[in-house]
């Protein structure tokens, strides 16, 4: 979450999968001032206080951290509408929400994310402005051409390779000009900056080469493959929404979680496409000045891997087809961390990792297990003991940490015995019959 690995984004080309949210069009005629960082001070009456890092209790009082305990880092945005940008304020904006942009380069040239099944990260919110904040996030590759406004309010470098160092060569001192032309210079001498100070993310005389090549091959790419899903911060029965955590300065953190493979929109990708992700984009959209606070933002996976994109009859993999209708089948995490998960008697917080135990990084060790949803079956569908696929919109059940290891189970439509079948990194197949009583030991026939 440093500020450094953040980049002003590019307009997002269409509002599709927010059209409840989003402005219908995203410009400089809604566009809002946003700053981004992980560290910045505050005035008080005992002097400059630096904040930053926040410890893991003051996130969630529920995460448990195995040795040291160190401040994480967080990141700070603070977004202010067109007529209070610091920078070219703009006195007759468009009539709605306003927007703004960061991208974070995951891997230059692509990662395979097929494994990947959520985006889990906290978000915090003041209480008062907590209904009209919200979330666009855009996974996929995105366009580098980020969108800036110039000093007299118009949009700047559009269509262009904005770089400091053109063409390429080595960098030096005098070539730190900026980019965009936005009339904003940073203070070589302050390293941290007071909390919305434009200046903390300057192009000009920050110190560092500034590029919209993100990928360092010399070419504006501005096309845009991207799997969205919206998160409406204040609605508590959002479908990504977990729970709320801890208090803090007058708001909340709150908890979501983002299954991958069902966005609210998809532009021009098919799930061939999480082999090759490049770019994570957050676009805010708000009715008033605000400020959020991102925290532990990660990608969640499982070690099991899937034999396809869609399955069969007889439940292999995520999703069945039965009389005509696609059955998903979600395997994911569960823990203390949910506020439905109860651990198996016995079972407490404790490392997954025995070598974490002596390990100086500090790593949450919540008790955990695998959780298998399934949604639209009914009778006289059958599943697996440890997947409870009811006749109801959705079910779901979790096992504890001894179960964590072994596997998730998938629901099967057979009327007699249901079996489940899991493929391990190495190829391995096991076959578990309905009798047995776990996922491992002796439950197991190859």
């Amino acid at each position: 979450m440093l500020s450094r690995t953040w980049k002003l984004g590019a307009a997002p080309a269409t509002n599709a999968g927010a059209e409840t949210v989003a402005p219908p069009f995203f410009d400089e005629s809604n566009a809002a001032e946003i700053v981004w960082q992980d560290q910045y001070s505050v005035q008080t009456p005992e002097g400059e206080a630096v904040f930053g890092g926040l410890f893991p209790r003051q996130i969630d009082e529920q995460l448990r951290v195995q040795g040291q305990t160190r401040p994480e880092p967080v990141l700070s945005m603070t977004l202010r509408m067109p007529e209070n940008r610091r920078l070219a304020p703009n006195p007759n904006p468009a009539p709605g929400p306003a927007w703004a942009s960061v991208t974070n380069v995951l891997a230059a040239n692509g990662q395979n994310f097929t494994t990947i099944e959520f985006l889990e990260f906290y978000v915090a919110v003041d209480d008062e402005l907590v209904d009209s904040t919200d979330l666009i996030i855009d996974l996929g590759t995105l366009s580098e051409d980020a969108f800036a406004i110039d000093s007299l309010g118009l949009p700047s470098g559009l269509g262009d390779l904005d770089r400091e160092v053109d063409p390429p060569r080595i960098w030096s001192n005098v070539d730190d000009i900026g980019l965009w032309g936005t009339g904003c210079e940073a203070d070589p001498g302050t390293r941290i900056y007071s909390l919305g100070d434009v200046a903390a993310n300057c192009t000009r005389n920050n110190g560092l080469e500034d590029s919209e090549d993100l990928n360092q091959n010399g070419v504006l790419d501005d096309e845009e493959r991207f799997f969205r899903y919206t998160v409406e911060i204040g609605d508590p029965t959002g479908p990504y929404f977990v729970r709320e955590a801890s208090e803090i300065d007058g708001g909340r953190f709150r908890l979501y979680r983002v299954p991958l493979r069902r966005p609210d929109h998809s532009e021009r990708v098919s799930d061939a496409d999480l082999q090759n992700v490049r770019h994570l984009r957050l676009t805010a959209v708000s009715d008033s000045d605000t400020e959020l606070i991102l925290a532990r933002v990660r990608f969640l996976g499982s070690r099991w891997l899937k034999r396809g994109s869609s399955g069969v009859v007889e439940g292999l993999t995520d999703t069945m087809t039965v009389a005509g209708l696609e059955t998903p089948v979600e395997v994911g995490p569960i823990s203390t961390l949910d506020a439905r998960y109860q651990p198996p008697p016995g079972v407490t917080d404790q490392v997954a990792n025995q070598s974490d135990q002596v390990s100086v990084s500090p790593s949450s060790a919540p008790s955990s297990g695998p959780k298998s949803t399934c949604s639209t079956l009914r009778p006289p569908e059958t599943s697996s003991p440890t997947a409870d696929c009811g006749s109801g919109p959705s079910a779901s059940t979790a096992h504890g940490a001894s179960a964590a290891d072994r596997c998730a189970s998938s629901s099967s439509s057979a009327k007699t015995s249901a079996t489940t079948t899991c493929t391990r990194p190495s190829s391995r197949r096991y076959r578990r019959v309905r009798r047995a009583k776990s996922c491992g030991g002796h439950g197991y026939r190859k």
